[in-house]
């Protein structure tokens, strides 16, 4: 607005003082959307890349001032004050500010522009873990393909692997995610068909102390949520012999799909998880394999300094397994059975898994197991019953799979359905 009009304001205020003049006044009160607005559209940047935030683009005005830019995530993103540069640096949400003064004629305004800045490729994704802090968000972007050939090194940090619809990760043979801290890794599918090491690995360096009881303990939450992987033959997760401690370790509305269970599939045989879930997902082989599905014996949690008063728990629910440690068994503990350490597992259903062993090594009582009375247990073509746990026989009727072969384990059987158990992802 011309600041000239603010004469004509007043002049108009004198003569309707009694009728309004703060109304009137309102007419030629100068607002930032009056002459600079942002376009109304998402920018998205990949790592290490540049943009130039234009005029003729990005936003509108009718000053002719010269507008000055200024980023307010340095940290994601910088820019050049005078010409609207923007140079990424890690995945994250931009904020660029731009400021345009009062140059007589027009009075200041400013807006933001927001930019995503995300992981397109490997070498994005390598360049955006030097750029880390401590802890921090690996961003990807939607289609975005990652072929990890050598190991992403994630120790020291604790960090969210946050993917996007259609993100996809290609391993390579060798070990690609290795942890020593809080992890989550949600929204991604993960090629795992040429990998010959574990998917996610413990450093066997764990960089920090332990606690007086001997253990390194974990204390923010490793999670996978949302994934997807196929063609595993060695260990989804495993601990490298450390006794670390894990506070909250949890498998959420995840896929895990092996050619062959070569390997034990959570094998924290020298580690603990204390707070330990396993939820709404599925774990099948195409070949069955001759390894336990869990091995979980570290340190009692109680036993363990700082968490003397944990009992410690299982929870598995809605779950489908399908082919698992078809000759071992679902969990080999060293130290929790017949212990305080307790299983809740509820609606799961164990089609030619873990060997009639759901329970077997898990207690020698009643008491460390619960149960909502709808788990199936079906071992070639039959019911089972566990011989060293004497609560609920579940639902003994077939689940019968649509095409269990090629991956559908949608259940046709008439309890199943009913009681919504397995993976709600294959009720339709």
């Amino acid at each position: 607005m011309q600041k000239k009009n603010l004469f004509v304001g007043l002049l108009l205020c004198s003569a309707f003082l009694f009728t309004g003049c703060k109304e009137i006044m309102s007419h030629f009160d100068n607002s930032v959307d009056s002459h600079l607005q942002v376009a109304d559209k998402v920018t998205v940047i990949g790592v290490g890349d540049t943009y130039t935030i234009t005029k003729d683009v990005d936003y509108a005005t009718i000053s002719d001032a010269a507008p000055k830019f200024e980023s307010q995530t340095p940290a994601i993103a910088t820019v050049n004050p005078q010409t609207g540069a923007v140079k990424a640096l890690k995945s994250g949400d931009a904020r660029i500010k731009i400021s345009l003064p009062d140059n007589g004629l027009y009075l200041d305004a400013s807006a933001i522009i927001d930019i995503k800045v995300r992981v397109h490729n490997a070498d994005q994704l390598n360049a955006n873990v030097k750029a880390l802090a401590d802890v921090d968000d690996i961003l990807l972007a939607e289609n975005a393909a990652i072929n990890l050939s050598d190991t992403l090194d994630l120790t020291g940090k604790q960090i969210n692997f946050e993917g996007a619809k259609g993100a996809k990760i290609t391993c390579g043979e060798r070990t690609p995610i290795q942890i020593n801290g809080g992890f989550i890794l949600s929204n991604v599918e993960i090629d795992a068909s040429s990998l010959k090491d574990p998917l996610i690995l413990m450093n066997k360096v764990p960089g920090f102390d332990p606690v007086e009881s001997g253990q390194w303990v974990i204390k923010e939450p490793i999670k996978i949520d949302g994934v997807k992987v196929t063609g595993l033959t060695k260990n989804f997760f495993a601990d490298s012999g450390k006794s670390y401690a894990y506070v909250n370790f949890t498998i959420n509305n995840s896929i895990i799909q092996y050619n062959t269970q070569g390997n034990v599939v959570l094998n924290m045989a020298a580690s603990m998880a204390i707070h330990f879930n396993i939820i709404n997902s599925t774990f099948y082989a195409k070949t069955a394999g001759s390894a336990n599905m869990i091995a979980l014996s570290g340190k009692r949690p109680w036993q363990i300094t700082g968490y003397e008063n944990e009992t410690g728990k299982l929870i598995c629910d809605h779950n489908t397994f399908y082919n698992m440690a078809k000759s071992k068994q679902f969990l080999n503990t060293n130290t929790l059975k017949g212990q305080k350490y307790l299983y809740e597992m509820n609606s799961n259903i164990f089609v030619d898994s873990s060997n009639k062993k759901i329970y077997g090594n898990m207690t020698n009582n009643n008491k460390q197991v619960t149960t909502d009375g709808k788990n199936t247990y079906w071992f070639d073509g039959a019911a089972f019953s566990e011989t060293n746990y004497n609560g609920d026989a579940g639902l003994q009727s077939d689940p019968n799979f649509k095409d269990a072969a090629n991956g559908d384990f949608t259940p046709q059987g008439a309890d199943q359905v009913a009681n919504k158990t397995g993976d709600p992802r294959w009720l339709k």
